[in-house]
């Protein structure tokens, strides 16, 4: 399944109309298909690795695979386990503030900081970037929190782009895959549903040593899987 990049970063959701079914950036439609339909959209086709199936792990900084006690940190202690997650884990799901996008939230991987816009705080593992970019994307694209990002040329664009539609509906995310993953930089895939249509969206991550966090990396434009196999990924129990 090849996977198309934008050139926005913004928050995501669907849009059903006429027939077609087209994926909505906040601020513009960057990313999106048709159903049905030829031609016409500017896109632009990226090169990714082969699609790793939900039980391996990518080769890139897979790091220890034994818990080493935890993450000490001002927000808790989360798990500093580097095992990947071939399997959920638990996991609850908060709405994020008035919005219809629902985040999975877990007391070991983070975001253990919401009581505010930005949701923070996550593991610095694997499994603390899968539940990073769900919470990344709402924070900056619905929250209008420009801290969920890396500082960068195209945040500042995406930020000052954003203009969030009032009724907006986001597809249920009931799955994830690691695409690359270091002690740096991470890259997500989610699987969304919305009614019978399939969506896989990634983001890319970067710790950030300051912030002593992930943040989103916009530097490296958001993907986009129409219809992928549900069998890519690590499916939630939702």
């Amino acid at each position: 399944m090849a996977e198309t990049e934008g050139k926005s970063p913004f928050n995501v959701w669907w849009v059903a109309a006429g027939g077609f079914l087209v994926l909505v950036i906040v601020g513009a439609v960057v990313l999106g298909f048709q159903l049905g339909r030829s031609g016409g959209d500017e896109t632009t086709t990226a090169e990714t690795a082969p699609a790793e199936a939900p039980g391996t792990q990518p080769d890139a900084g897979a790091g220890d695979t034994e818990a080493t006690g935890g993450q000490d940190r001002e927000c808790g202690t989360l798990s500093d386990n580097q095992d990947y997650p071939t399997e959920a884990p638990p996991t609850e799901w908060e709405t994020y503030a008035s919005s219809s996008m629902t985040v999975p939230v877990s007391d070991e991987y983070g975001p253990l900081k919401r009581d505010g816009s930005l949701w923070e705080c996550y593991a610095h593992s694997p499994t603390g970037a899968v539940y990073a970019g769900l919470g990344l994307i709402a924070s900056f694209s619905i929250g209008g929190e420009y801290e969920a990002a890396v500082d960068s040329p195209q945040a500042e664009a995406a930020l000052e782009d954003q203009a969030a539609e009032a009724g907006a509906s986001f597809p249920s995310f009931s799955g994830y895959r690691i695409d690359e993953y270091s002690d740096e930089a991470a890259r997500i895939t989610y699987y969304g549903q919305q009614d019978e249509y399939t969506v896989g969206i990634a983001f890319s991550l970067k710790w950030d040593e300051e912030a002593d966090d992930w943040r989103l990396d916009w530097s490296r434009p958001d993907g986009f899987e129409e219809s992928p196999s549900a069998d890519q990924f690590v499916m939630w129990e939702r």
